[in-house]
């Protein structure tokens, strides 16, 4: 049987992807906690880059510097760290400082993490990177929309806008994109704007009035951006992933029904259950794939998006500064929120929670698109990473920010006998949640 050797190659780089993700996430956030124990003046007996049988070994003070044998993120051990430890502690040990410059040292982890994320969006940002966007292009116009219940004229249909026209500047400010039309038409409802169009290479000058219709707090004037059917981005493990799609497909019928544009498509997919058949044309070559309807239709359920152009972005030193904390700031409050409705069972555990294969294939899949990709899904990751950590939950950081601050509260140490049921506790949620998403994986994957 010959080797496909393209599957053993995604394999190699899924892999060296994923423990090069795995260790920077963990060496910067264990870092964090090195850098403030030594300043609170608790001795750090070592600091080790991977796990495991010490290989090479470096001890130019009091803290020993080691290479171990495996490679996945490394760790930090403190002088009498353990629970154990804190009836007798010595000088330089973990509990012989406060529990205020413990809470330091412990929260220094996640904000290196936060830290690192910053620092990502910055390089990337300097040196330039690929941003998927949509064109400012009409794909549909509605005739008709319901304002305060009744049945009215769309403000697109009214003045003429037409399929395939394309968004030059809206009330003179210049469109690049179709964030840049929905970003400046939202926030003008009853005001009148003014659109210049280009249709068959001819600028159209228009007047339109944003209305807002029942259901929405934001203005509208009738009109669906154009997507195309072409396969822009594939989701790992989605169903698409699953059925064979990848990018540059066109998807050009699903059971046999014509898919001429994206809009008809997503239509055709939403109506869909069980097992559909899809004819894809990749390249020269016409395929027919069958794919699983998830438990919600329409075509980004199904995990893949049409319709993405690429550009390259870059900023200049001053301005990246900005822009990174900005940006740092949405995906932290963006991260809060999905797990806040994780946890609320707004979003699916199941489909919510993914494991070490799950973010595999996610760093392989990143990294063929390129270096400054994959730092940045490590950004997220390390933002992830800071939120979760801050949770109450023994074990995790959060949890020993707690017992300090009850410590704290309290005027003396919780008890050992307590520190080790809340630690038990701690460990058998953590290795429940891995476990889950080990087995999610598996499912994930094998079907």
């Amino acid at each position: 049987m010959a080797i496909a050797w393209d599957s053993v190659l995604r394999l190699v780089i899924s892999l060296v992807a994923f423990l090069f993700t795995i260790t920077i996430l963990i060496l910067f956030h264990e870092f964090g906690h090195l850098v403030v124990a030594k300043l609170v003046r608790i001795r750090v007996v070592r600091f080790s880059f991977g796990f495991g049988k010490r290989l090479l070994r470096f001890k130019p003070k009091e803290t020993e510097y080691a290479l171990s044998a495996v490679p996945l993120g490394g760790y930090v051990k403190m002088a009498g760290d353990t629970p154990e430890e804190i009836r007798n502690p010595k000088p330089g040990d973990y509990y012989s400082v406060g529990p205020l410059k413990r809470i330091l040292v412990i929260l220094a982890g996640p904000l290196m993490s936060l830290i690192l994320a910053y620092i990502i969006f910055v390089v990337v940002g300097l040196v330039g990177y690929t941003e998927y966007f949509h064109e400012p292009l009409v794909g549909e116009v509605r005739q008709t929309l319901t304002v305060d219940g009744q049945e009215v004229p769309s403000p697109a249909s009214q003045i003429g806008l037409m399929p395939q026209d394309r968004f030059v500047e809206v009330d003179g400010v210049p469109i690049n994109d179709w964030v840049d039309v929905v970003g400046q038409i939202y926030p003008s409802a009853g005001e009148e704007i003014a659109l210049t169009m280009e249709r068959d290479g001819e600028e159209l000058n228009f007047q339109v009035t944003p209305v807002v219709v029942d259901g929405s707090d934001v203005a509208i004037i009738g009109i669906v951006g154009y997507q195309g059917n072409v396969i822009s981005m594939v989701v790992p493990g989605s169903a698409a992933y699953r059925a064979g799609l990848e990018k540059g497909d066109v998807i050009s019928a699903v059971n046999g029904e014509p898919t001429p544009d994206y809009l008809v498509m997503s239509e055709l997919l939403s109506r869909q259950t069980g097992e559909m058949e899809l004819t894809v044309q990749r390249g020269a070559e016409e395929l027919t794939l069958t794919m699983e309807a998830p438990a919600e239709g329409g075509a980004v359920s199904f995990g893949f998006v049409c319709g993405l152009k690429e550009r390259n972005v870059s900023e200049p030193f001053p301005q990246v500064m900005l822009s990174s904390a900005k940006v740092t700031t949405a995906v932290v409050v963006l991260t809060a929120v999905g797990i806040y409705q994780i946890v609320t069972g707004k979003i699916p555990v199941r489909e919510a929670i993914g494991g070490p294969i799950t973010m595999a294939d996610f760093a392989g899949q990143t990294a063929m698109a390129g270096w400054q990709t994959l730092l940045r899904y490590v950004a997220l990751l390390s933002i992830f990473l800071f939120i979760l950590n801050l949770l109450p939950i023994p074990v995790l950081d959060g949890g020993n920010i707690l017992l300090s601050i009850v410590e704290l509260i309290k005027g003396s140490p919780v008890s050992f006998s307590f520190r080790v049921v809340f630690q038990q506790v701690g460990l058998f949620i953590v290795l429940g949640i891995m476990g889950f998403a080990i087995i999610m994986d598996v499912i994930r994957y094998a079907t």
